[in-house]
């Protein structure tokens, strides 16, 4: 009865919000949209009632319609609506995959979503995906066939369901929005690929337009961008919150198995567990946070995945095309994905052969069941390098190579004995860096040991020698270490090369999956007081304001807010004035926040052409005052102008300037004073390909 109660409660405070959130909206949004949402919201709420008999399920959808809704009458930008119904296609497809599986719920949700993420891939390959809603809903309907269908098996599922693990979900679910709305692209790496490639990929509904128009990291894998145009589907339009919410909903799904055991086993302690488990990659500096949409995180999350996928299929006889899923998706990830793969799958055939005497007749049985994802794994990486590399998809972005040698990836000059002697010094010292960062910082060596003797603590075999547990993972980390390590070598500047430039940021992924993976593996042991202990110490070690960060950085937030659109600001003449399909040449002549604006430009005036490269310095004109930098590779005025004309810009912006710069320029204006009145000028070119700027006003 008080069930009852609490969802009649509910449903009632639901409609008062839709209330809410159409007076607050009706000036933003058109009313018939808000009136067909409120209708949808009722409607689904009605089915959602009548159709689930388990009131556990309606309290965990009636939270996240309350939440959602709230959230949405304080963000005008946030769409409840579509995290309501995203959140019921997760829950759908999962359930769908436990009724045919009969795998927990835990498992279930990281094997349809990756099914889900796969098949997109697929569809991006086949340029559908402007039929992106279209399948979202056949899929759907597909989902509910089956159940109904299968209704007897389906509602004993629904009713036997661990709803403890739903409600971890949810509650995930909902700190990815409450953490996520109101951020702002405002980092690095977001403007030069991750932001830009889902905002081309979700504007243009199409994979190849992100091939086209990303240039010289064309070939960076889809997985993420994919996922970001599935959330995007549920909506209308392309929203950088929803970039922040949509991946850490990925990485929390793919950690979801850490807490199979716990569930099984030790439910008392699922609270202190989650947040330890979910907040221990905050322990890594740089890009392992829940604050930006780099993939490092999901790596980790990924890695983790299938370490515990393959530990389930060894024990509970989970099919193991699940974690080779995951194998492939992680290979399509990044473009070094295929060594993180290539490892597991390495860990995972030696962990099989750990089992039985090592013997020549042993090693060629047990290679044999991991040659298929081998092959899968290589094929994935080459097929995708190969598609991306070719001239079948053109590329419509700007491709400029002005780069000195010292800044090239050639092999030649590393081979130098000097170099290498430093390069494999640094190797040595990297061992020594830290990795852990809190009150106290943990170097590399001793965090390994640290997981080694974790790994070794919650191995279940009786006969456990250490030798014979540990040595698996020891020559996996070695061959991944020295894999990467040359990865670095052959693909970096001799510069960064020497330097090991984020090489802690590549290891990181395995780091935090291999301690997570103990972590799982903890919660089997039969020393209860263990579980709360070692969580207590990892809280401790993160911070209770890392933890509680969408709730505690709201500042932070607003200020990604500010600064986004104070970027956006600096190029609103480009934005106005000139046509989508232009070409702008941007140039930052003071190095103003260094080479960034050529891709806040890129990124705001989309989907203009603009003048970034990574592969060149086109954003200043060489100068007597700036010739000792830019050397004998910089563009002077004659080159500038043979440029201009080469590549047919249309445009040209002075995002700043200098004294100096206006008089080099000088002959291109006719009167020098232009250059003060106004940034934008047309380019116009004559019948004799002379040049003129003309200013737009």
């Amino acid at each position: 009865m008080k069930k009852n109660k609490s969802i009649l409660l509910s449903n009632i405070l639901l409609v008062l919000l839709m209330v809410a959130e159409f007076i607050l909206k009706r000036n933003n949004v058109s009313i018939s949209s808000l009136v067909l949402k409120d209708i949808c919201i009722l409607l689904i709420t009605i089915i959602f009632n009548i159709a689930i008999k388990n009131d556990k399920i309606k309290i965990n959808y009636s939270l996240v319609a309350i939440i959602t809704l709230l959230v949405g009458c304080a963000f005008k930008s946030f769409d409840s609506f579509a995290f309501l119904l995203l959140y019921l296609f997760i829950i759908l497809i999962t359930i769908s995959f436990m009724s045919i599986t009969k795998y927990k719920f835990e498992i279930s949700i990281v094997g349809s979503v990756s099914i889900i993420i796969g098949l997109f891939i697929i569809f991006g390959l086949l340029n559908i995906l402007k039929f992106s809603k279209i399948i979202l809903l056949i899929i759907t309907i597909i989902s509910l066939a089956y159940l109904l269908k299968n209704r007897e098996k389906s509602y004993k599922i629904i009713n036997n369901m661990d709803i403890t693990t739903l409600t971890v979900f949810t509650i995930l679910y909902l700190v990815a929005i409450i953490g996520g709305v109101g951020r702002y692209i405002h980092s690095w790496d977001e403007y030069s690929y991750w932001a830009y490639a889902a905002k081309t990929c979700i504007n243009e509904k199409s994979l190849y337009a992100v091939i086209e128009k990303l240039g010289n990291t064309r070939n960076y894998p889809p997985v993420a961008t994919i996922w970001h145009f599935i959330v995007s589907s549920f909506s209308n339009e392309f929203n950088e919150s929803s970039l922040y919410i949509g991946i850490s909903t990925l990485v929390f799904i793919y950690l979801m198995p850490v807490l199979t055991n716990i569930l099984e086993n030790k439910r008392k302690f699922i609270i202190v567990f989650t947040a330890a488990a979910f907040s221990f990659p905050l322990l890594f500096s740089g890009a392992y946070t829940y604050t930006l949409i780099y993939v490092d995180l999901l790596l980790a999350a990924m890695c983790t995945s299938g370490l515990i996928l393959y530990d389930l299929y060894k024990k509970e006889k989970i099919d193991r095309k699940i974690y080779v899923l995951i194998l492939v998706l992680i290979t399509l990830l990044k473009p070094n994905g295929f060594v993180f793969s290539l490892t597991l799958l390495l860990l995972f055939y030696l962990k099989d052969l750990s089992i039985k005497k090592i013997k020549i007749k042993n090693i060629f049985i047990e290679i044999k069941k991991y040659i298929l994802p081998g092959v899968l794994i290589v094929l994935a990486f080459i097929s995708w390098t190969l598609l991306t590399k070719s001239s079948i998809i053109k590329s419509t972005s700007y491709d400029y190579n002005l780069m000195p040698a010292v800044l090239k990836a050639n092999i030649g000059p590393k081979l130098e004995k000097q170099f290498l002697l430093n390069f494999f010094s640094k190797l040595v010292l990297s061992i020594d860096k830290s990795v852990i960062f809190s009150f106290i910082e943990i170097p590399l060596f001793i965090y390994l040991i640290i997981v080694g003797v974790m790994l070794y603590v919650t191995e279940e075999d009786k006969d456990k020698k250490i030798i014979k547990v540990i040595w698996p993972y020891v020559i996996a980390y070695i061959v991944f270490f020295f894999v990467t390590a040359l990865s670095l070598f052959v693909m970096f500047s001799k510069y960064e090369a020497e330097n090991l430039a984020s090489f802690g940021r590549y290891l990181n992924p395995i780091n935090i999956a291999f301690f997570l993976f103990a972590l799982y593996r903890i919660t089997n042991l039969k020393l209860e007081k263990i579980i709360p202990i070692v969580c207590i110490i990892i809280i401790g070690f993160v911070g209770f304001s890392h933890i509680t960060f969408f709730l505690t950085d709201i500042r932070a937030r607003r200020d990604t807010g500010h600064v986004s659109e104070a970027r956006r600001e600096s190029f609103k003449e480009v934005i106005e004035n000139t046509e989508e399909d232009s070409k702008v040449f941007v140039i930052n002549q003071t190095d103003e926040d260094s080479i960034m604006p050529l891709w806040y430009a890129r990124y705001y005036c989309y989907p203009r052409t603009i003048n970034s490269s990574s592969t060149a310095i086109t954003w200043k004109v060489k100068t007597k005052e700036n010739a000792w930098d830019l050397k004998k590779w910089g563009l002077t005025d004659r080159k500038l102008e043979k440029h201009l004309i080469d590549y047919d810009f249309d445009y040209i912006f002075f995002y700043s300037q200098t004294d100096e710069l206006e008089k080099e320029l000088d002959e291109f204006v006719d009167d020098i004073d232009e250059y003060e009145k106004g940034k934008l000028f047309k380019i116009i070119k004559d019948d004799q390909n002379n040049l003129k700027f003309e200013l737009v006003k």
